[in-house]
Parts: C-alpha cells; structure tokens; sequence
C-alpha cells in the first residue's frame, strides 16, 4: 500500500459494542459501524439499520431475540480525495486485530445460529467465495452453525427496497430465523 494511502485510512475512536439479547437465538453480524452508529455508540441504527430492522419485521424475526454487532467495533474511516470523511471496508488486518471481540461475545451469549451479513463478516468465520455462492453453505464457530447473506447496505446500494435482492435477503433471514428457532445447541466444556 502507498504510505499516502496508508495515512487516509483511520479507525474512528469511538467504539460500537455489540447490542441486544444476551439469550440471542440468532446473532447477527454486519461490516463496520458507520457514522450513525460512531456517534451513538449502537449497531445498525443508521439508514442501513433501519433497512435490516425493516427486512427483520418482514422474515418474522422476533428482534428481542436478536444480537446485532459489527466484525469489527469502530468505523474504518478514510479521507476522499476532496479531504472528505467517508466510510471504507475494514482491512484485513483490521479483521484479524479487532474481530476476535465480536468472536468473545458470540462464545459468551452462544446463540443457535450466526448469520454474517456481507463480504467483511463472512471474511471472519473464512469464508472468502462470493456472499451469492456463500448463501447455500453453513460453516460451524464452535459447534455454532455460521449462515450468510447480504449485507442490508449492500441490498440498498444495489437493489433497493422490494428489489429481487432484497428479497432474497429477507427470504434469507426468515430461514435463518426458523433454523434457530428449531435448533438445540450441544453444550460444549470450552
């Protein structure tokens, strides 16, 4: 990477821990906090949010049994060419250093079933093909089942609302949501 490169991209100081039930049927994983969510120290409380909540309420998934957090706790930040701060995707170092908190919380609140939203959070439990091939396959995080699907900013960007993307998402979730459901998890001596 170029040393000027290196100098744009910064992680913002403020941390984003994870939120929700500590008794999660299902643990939900997305990329990075965004600006919303540095400023209010909450996951998915921004327009992407409120877009994850909207595709929660139309899968059935009861939110009070939901944890939401990022693969990494702070906001990758970069500046544009114009001296601009913008949002960027975690390095993978960046995964590596701070993803294993999110990694602790799982093992502590042991959840029936992760579900990694995106490319960053599938990049986690080692899935590295495609979030489209990804969808089909299930990875186990101690004895825990790793699912995966779109990440709700991506679905926005490139698809919208009611698009065939969202949908799958949305279809995504509600299976998802009934295999937690219907899952008993072997307790493990860790």
């Amino acid at each position: 990477m170029h040393p000027r490169a290196r100098d744009r991209l910064r992680l913002d100081d403020r941390a984003v821990a994870p939120e929700g039930s500590l008794n999660a049927r299902l643990y939900l994983i997305g990329e990075a906090p965004g600006r919303h969510e540095a400023e209010k120290g909450r996951p998915f409380v921004g327009p992407v949010g409120a877009a994850l909540r909207d595709m929660m309420r139309e899968a059935g998934v009861d939110v009070s049994r939901v944890r939401l957090a990022n693969v990494i706790p702070f906001r990758p930040i970069e500046r544009s060419p114009g001296g601009r701060v913008r949002n960027r995707r975690p390095t993978d170092k960046e995964l590596r250093i701070y993803g294993q908190s999110v990694l602790v919380d799982i093992v502590k609140v042991r959840p029936k079933l992760i579900a990694a939203l995106g490319r960053s959070a599938a990049m986690l439990f080692g899935a590295s093909i495609p979030v489209r091939r990804s969808r089909t396959r299930t990875l186990q995080f101690q004895n825990m089942p790793v699912r995966f699907t779109y990440h709700p900013g991506f679905v926005l960007r490139f698809g919208g609302r009611g698009s065939p993307l969202w949908r799958s998402a949305v279809g995504d979730l509600k299976k998802f949501w009934s295999e937690a459901q219907h899952r008993r998890l072997e307790h493990l001596d860790l």
